[in-house]
């Protein structure tokens, strides 16, 4: 850490004005001997979050190759690992381009999927375990195990995962119960039971549509309270929740809310997704994250949360500047709670993980999503 005094600043888009910062959390008072930087009359926002991604699987920086992918789940799989051999695709290479484009657009924390099954093994788990340790004083990192092609069907995986969380990793994944596994109840079981031996925490994967899937998003549910789990829960994508009535909804919304489970939201272009507002109001905590950047699951991404936060306003139909902001902080103080992160940004007392981006105010810099901008990480300059 790094004290630092910022010149010529707009925190939040009020002022300009300085910020002082001493070991890493923004003070009133300006520190003897701090470095300077001339901030040029940039806005000052909270530095990004991308609270779901999957580093062990992007194809960054490699030639373009056309999307390939089949409509299954299980060809989808066969097409990303063939691809990769194919490519000679080196993991721990292609995660550290992709953290340098994060860090490029102001992103300070990132939450990473690493799949793990019989056939990988641990392999990708130390990958980006050493990928993690090589940027830590740039960037936080924290992995989850990602069962991708089941988890009770797939004998061994469960093992596995355990075995992740004892080499560092710090949560237990999943991924649709019902429909990955044929067998909810013995998945979220397995997955809790981890969780409960390792004092891990949990972020399963929840594709599942309409009122099947809100039926195992309920067991989920229940797992968390009967588990004791309460806050150490995350839901990733829950697209069930956008694909109920109104009624189901809101039930399903205050089950979360009351069992203070997180859930992050991609803003896909082809699924509903749980509503912004709904979750606002009932004070959920909730993220978005870039999910798969160029890799062969999909073409698209660049790892900028400025853009995922346009996506999530052009898909929820936000307009207006406070709605604009709301989703600007989505994407950068909501993912610092998902993750469990110190608050952070350019305000009094907060850990000074600051972006400056050049905009006139927060609406304009997610309609515009300016690319020239500064990261600031624990007060020192990252980008």
């Amino acid at each position: 850490m790094t004290d630092l005094q910022i010149d010529n600043v707009r925190p939040m888009g009020g002022t300009v004005g300085t910020l002082h910062i001493k070991d890493g959390y923004v003070v009133d008072t300006p520190v003897p001997g701090a470095a300077a930087l001339d901030g040029g009359g940039a806005l000052a926002l909270p530095a990004f979050i991308d609270a779901h991604m999957h580093l062990d699987k992007t194809l960054w920086g490699l030639p373009w190759r056309p999307h390939s992918a089949g409509k299954s789940l299980s060809e989808k799989i066969a097409n990303e690992r063939n691809a990769r051999v194919e490519l000679g695709a080196d993991t721990e290479v292609q995660a550290s381009r992709l953290i340098a484009q994060a860090i490029k657009n102001g992103t300070a924390a990132i939450r990473s999927h690493v799949d793990v099954d019989p056939d990988l093994g641990l392999g990708n788990v130390e990958h980006l375990l050493n990928v993690k340790a090589a940027h830590n004083d740039s960037i936080d990192i924290q992995l989850v195990a990602f069962p991708q092609t089941g988890l009770v069907s797939r004998p061994g995986t469960a093992d596995l995962m355990e075995a992740a969380i004892k080499m560092g990793v710090e949560l237990i994944g999943g991924i649709d119960p019902e429909v990955i596994d044929g067998d909810a109840d013995a998945h979220i079981r397995t997955i809790f039971d981890i969780a409960e031996r390792t004092g891990a925490g949990i972020d399963i994967h929840h594709h599942e549509e309409d009122d099947a899937g809100a039926d195992t998003l309920d067991l989920i549910l229940d797992a968390v309270h009967a588990y004791s789990m309460q806050g150490r829960v995350t839901l990733s994508h829950a697209f069930c929740i956008g694909m109920v009535s109104e009624q189901r909804r809101s039930t399903l919304l205050d089950r979360i809310a009351e069992l203070d489970v997180a859930v992050i939201t991609t803003a896909p272009g082809y699924k509903p997704f749980p509503p912004l507002n709904d979750m606002q109001r009932r004070g959920i905590r909730a993220a978005s994250g870039s999910d798969g950047v160029r890799d062969v699951w999909t073409p698209f991404g660049n790892a900028d949360m400025l853009e995922r936060a346009m996506l999530l306003a052009y898909r929820s139909n936000f307009r207006r500047d406070d709605e604009l902001a709301f989703v600007m902080e989505f994407c950068s103080l909501g993912g610092a709670s998902v993750m469990g992160l110190d608050a952070h940004g350019p305000l009094l007392g907060q850990r000074a993980d600051i972006v400056l981006v050049d905009a006139e105010n927060i609406a304009e810099a997610v309609i515009n999503r300016p690319t020239s901008r500064t990261l600031i990480k624990n007060g020192r300059v990252i980008s």
